[in-house]
């Protein structure tokens, strides 16, 4: 009954422009997200170019999506852009954002590796990477422990799918 009623007060708390630490520490940094609904999924994206890189879960977890996306841009992500980020970030913000995220987990994963998978299996994250040029708009989705591991050449099959652009 008591985990009821937590779940319920959490769910009641929680929209999907969360203002959780993550979202609003990119936001210092200039880091700007766009969040959005795509049928029942959630998605957080970063799109700095002609290129987007797209967190989607279809759970409506929107403080985890944003410790999902922080540490993934932290750890993770290569994007040139992020590079004075990286180097700025107070460690000591990134420690509380690590720490918060393995207390709603209820897990005791150490490393940032270790609580992005359980992240992304937690939230069933796919991630895409969009792009957009000569009037198409392809979609790659990636799997997790390829983009973890920062493997150069995938372990596991991706998908990709192109569209042409409207109007082109």
């Amino acid at each position: 009954m008591k985990k009821l009623f937590l779940l319920f007060s959490i769910a009641g708390c929680i929209n999907i422009n969360s203002g959780y630490p993550g979202s609003n520490e990119l936001k210092k940094h200039g880091i700007e997200l766009k969040k959005f609904k795509e049928g029942s999924s959630s998605v957080i994206e970063y799109c700095p170019d002609n290129t987007c890189i797209q967190f989607v879960s279809n759970k409506l977890e929107p403080e985890l999506m944003d410790a999902f996306t922080f540490l993934y841009l932290y750890h993770v992500s290569g994007y040139i852009y992020l590079k004075k980020f990286k180097q700025s970030i107070d460690k000591e913000v990134l420690n509380k954002m690590t720490k918060l995220t393995i207390q709603k987990l209820g897990k005791d994963e150490k490393s940032p590796k270790e609580i992005l998978k359980k992240l992304s299996l937690t939230l069933g994250i796919d991630v895409n990477l969009v792009r957009f040029g000569e009037g198409e708009k392809c979609v790659t989705t990636y799997n997790i422990d390829d983009l973890i591991q920062q493997r150069s050449v995938p372990k596991f099959k991706v998908k990709t799918v192109c569209n042409k652009l409207k109007g082109k």
